[in-house]
């Protein structure tokens, strides 16, 4: 990720964030460091100017040429303006807050922060930090974000967000009084955000939603630069939970849609370019839910969980909320089962917790997560025979309460050999990657992100590599990637990433501020080249489009064994 250009006042070099270079501190800090380039060189002689143990964003190059002001990451909600010479010497932290501006004199910084009813507001202080900062946005029940200055010491372009209301680009003047008048200069019934204004004052330019509502059925497609040789990385937009079809020809995959973030509509079928997509019917539903967390069965059998998963900002839903797996046959469907308490599950009250089913390799079987027994608000690994021949046998065990800041087992994916069941557990503390036979023998840890400064690290959601080697998960363990109050509202957004199973090693697959929580891994021949294929989706708050400057730069690198034939054995040696 380069990220947030900052041009010097000659126009021959300018600063940028980016995230090329993993830290010093090792996994769950950041990689953003800001950078300086001079234009007629080589992308290759950027110079860093944050020091190995820190990580800057958003960089800010003074009028005067002689300043470079920065906002120093402390942690995922914390950050500090920081000012230093060109070269990165001289650096001293002045203020909490971020996005930082200079003025046009160079002696102001201006700056975002928090006041002390939680309401974003625009700050400035003096670059020499000789006096306390100043209010300069007024107060009132709206936010106030992401300053940008001019030659015009009298104006200043923000974004402005009143509750319940799409965010607007707005004008700060100041008036013969000294006083800072807010006025609202678009009106579009879509989000604006990250302006910048002309040297004069005059034109403000500015990101806008690419869309009028959030959520609409967007299925574009595309490749998206990998890191990793000989692995091809795919968006599929508007698409969650993408399942692969056993060829690698086809993509399965819910629809989230709707004005309510975390209302979903229905499964879907489409070829791996997004082109003859067919929605598939599912039995009746809770009134309040829709389909999720999909799985695709080697006997063209396929499986749903139909239900309201969570609200936006909690893991699950409210108590009583019905939840349930179904499967899927050749555009039919049948309730599997959800309605009623899953057989051997009689003392369990929580119908709520049920769901993401994947099949074994064999089509035969399949694992979900479930309440445990006499658990309130706990869920467990559970597999059973797909036909229902046998009752449903738990293979993890624990109280671990699916609540935030609680934990519980989630995320179950059966391995292409049949060997392992991976998913996601807080049950050592944070959420974190682990493994167990699908006999429940042999749980053990994989792989933690070692967040050190979130409450809530994530770990989660893997899917195999048809090798049944290697697992694609989501983690926080990139850190902050830049300031997320100019996201859209998205915060703690997780990254792509590929860990083997004995967690030897890692790598960092995605680079960027979009939420990518689901995804899934194939062999073959999907886009071009025959090569190993990763489907990932974005669900972005704002549907807005990323801006022009961003891409990835890291080398590439082979994953060692990648293409390693895979073997699978018979599942009744585990089950």
């Amino acid at each position: 990720l380069d990220d947030r250009i900052a041009w010097s006042p000659t126009g021959s070099e300018f600063a940028f964030t980016s995230t090329r270079q993993p830290p010093k501190r090792g996994l769950g800090y950041s990689w953003a460091a800001v950078y300086v380039r001079r234009l007629a060189e080589p992308d290759a002689n950027a110079i860093r100017l944050t020091p190995p143990l820190e990580a800057d964003v958003s960089p800010a190059w003074s009028p005067d040429g002689k300043w470079i002001a920065v906002a120093t990451v402390w942690d995922r909600t914390t950050l500090f303006i920081t000012v230093m010479d060109t070269r990165g010497h001289m650096r001293r932290q002045l203020v909490a807050g971020g996005w930082p501006a200079f003025s046009s004199d160079s002696k102001w910084i201006y700056y975002h922060n928090q006041d002390s009813t939680g309401h974003w507001a625009i700050w400035r202080v003096p670059v020499d930090n000789s006096t306390l900062p100043e209010r300069v946005s007024p107060k009132g029940n709206f936010h106030v974000v992401t300053p940008t200055t001019c030659a015009d010491p009298n104006k200043i372009a923000a974004v402005v967000a009143f509750k319940g209301k799409h965010r607007q680009i707005a004008l700060l003047t100041k008036n013969k009084k000294g006083d800072w008048n807010l006025e609202t200069v678009t009106k579009a019934p879509h989000h604006h955000m990250n302006p910048s204004l002309s040297r004069s004052g005059n034109i403000v330019a500015y990101q806008a939603c690419s869309c009028q509502k959030p959520y609409q059925k967007i299925w574009n497609v595309y490749k998206r630069y990998s890191p990793i040789k000989n692995l091809h990385l795919i968006y599929a937009g508007g698409c969650q939970f993408p399942t692969f079809s056993p060829d690698g020809k086809q993509i399965m995959c819910t629809a989230q849609v709707g004005e309510v973030p975390g209302t979903f509509g229905g499964a879907n079928v489409m070829n791996t370019d997004g082109s003859n997509r067919k929605s598939l019917q599912l039995p009746q539903g809770p009134p309040d839910g829709g389909a999720w967390a999909t799985s695709w069965s080697p006997r063209h059998q396929m499986a749903v969980t139909v239900g309201l998963p969570f609200p936006w900002g909690t893991f699950f839903a409210a108590k009583n909320k019905t939840t349930g797996v179904y499967t899927i046959t050749n555009n039919s469907s049948k309730l599997w089962y959800g309605g009623e308490p899953v057989i051997g599950h009689a003392n369990y009250t929580k119908k709520d917790l049920i769901g993401y089913g994947d099949f074994s390799p064999d089509g035969e079987w399949i694992v979900y997560r479930a309440p445990a027994y006499n658990t309130n608000w706990t869920s467990n690994l559970f597999v059973r025979p797909v036909n229902g021949s046998l009752p449903p046998r738990q293979i993890t065990f624990g109280g671990y309460e699916c609540l935030p800041h609680k934990g519980c087992d989630n995320h179950p994916a059966w391995s292409p050999t049949g060997e392992w069941i991976a998913f996601s557990s807080k049950r050592a503390g944070s959420w974190n990657l682990w493994a167990v036979r699908p006999n429940g023998t042999d749980n053990h840890l994989v792989w933690s992100g070692q967040v050190p400064v979130l409450d809530e690290n994530e770990d989660a959601h893997p899917r195999w590599h048809p090798s049944g080697k290697y697992l694609v998960f989501v983690s926080y363990a990139g850190g902050l990637n830049a300031e997320t109050v100019s996201m859209g509202g998205q915060t703690n957004n997780p990254e792509q990433w590929i860990v083997p199973l004995d967690g030897s090693t890692w790598y960092r697959l995605t680079h960027n501020f979009q939420r990518e929580p689901h995804h899934d891994w194939t062999m073959g021949t999907p886009m071009n080249g025959k090569s190993d294929y990763v489907a990932a989706n974005c669900a972005y708050d704002d549907a807005i489009s990323t801006a022009p400057t961003k891409s990835c730069l890291p080398a590439a690198v082979d994953i060692p064994q990648l293409f390693a034939p895979v073997r699978r054995c018979p599942f009744h040696k585990w089950v």
